[in-house]
């Protein structure tokens, strides 16, 4: 359990960075054989994977209760020295293997966009490039100490722009967008007499714009949730940053 605000934004930083699949959920979209049953495909991911992680959790925290009652980092500390940690470890590693292309893919994609690069560049060329990707991120990983506070700023500041701050806001944007069009169209056709098929689409259009309001205000209370989580949380990880680069 987090101990104090500082590990309540770690916490969140770390689960925004681990959850936080706005930036490459296009790429995996296109690739599905059927895209327009992706948000149904992330929900059950979502839920497949934060179902496991509570029930492995807690699972772990109930089998080592009488000889750990609190757990201060890492639970494979925790674990009595057998296979099972090697086991965990290793499938850890191969999750990692097969999920970094993921992630490799999209920033690539806009490094080679700068570099003017495209799908008919030659493969030599964008292998290059993502292969010193990959390494110029490990090679950091490996050089800083407490690499998982990075992360967790991460997370906390950058996934959660794009998680929850920039998807009400673009939504918002969009609706006003689509109510002034609409009240641009009705003045530019209007009559003095409707006619009954006029003014049964004039009560549609009302419905629609009393749904974008009630949509509109949803968005304006998720989009400052998101702004006060990703101020608050990058705030408490930045500052633990800086506290552990100065031990």
């Amino acid at each position: 359990w987090p101990q104090g605000f500082t590990g309540v934004g770690n916490w969140f930083g770390i689960v925004a960075f681990g959850f936080g699949v706005t930036p490459i959920a296009y790429n995996i979209q296109e690739s599905m054989e059927h895209p327009e049953r992706m948000p149904h495909a992330t929900k059950l991911a979502l839920l497949t994977v934060c179902g496991a992680y509570v029930v492995i959790s807690d699972g772990v925290a109930v089998l080592l209760r009488p000889s750990v009652p609190h757990f201060e980092g890492d639970v494979l500390h925790e674990l009595p020295e057998s296979w099972i940690p090697t086991m965990i470890r290793l499938a850890m590693a191969f999750v990692v293997l097969v999920t970094v292309p993921l992630l490799v893919v999209p920033c690539a994609e806009l490094i080679e966009g700068k570099m003017g690069m495209n799908a008919a560049s030659p493969l030599a060329s964008r292998l290059t490039l993502r292969f010193s990707l990959c390494l110029v991120c490990s090679g950091t990983a490996s050089c800083i100490p407490g690499f998982v506070h990075v992360i967790s700023f991460i997370g906390a500041f950058c996934m959660s722009l794009t998680s929850f701050v920039f998807p009400p806001l673009m939504h918002i944007a969009l609706l006003k967008r689509h109510q002034d069009e609409e009240d641009e169209e009705r003045c530019s056709t209007s009559q003095p007499f409707l006619s009954s098929n006029e003014l049964e689409r004039f009560g549609s259009d009302e419905h629609e714009k009393m749904r974008d309001r009630r949509a509109i205000q949803v968005d304006s209370a998720l989009l400052v949730c998101g702004i006060f989580a990703t101020v608050f949380a990058s705030f408490l990880t930045f500052s633990d940053l800086l506290h552990n680069a100065e031990r």
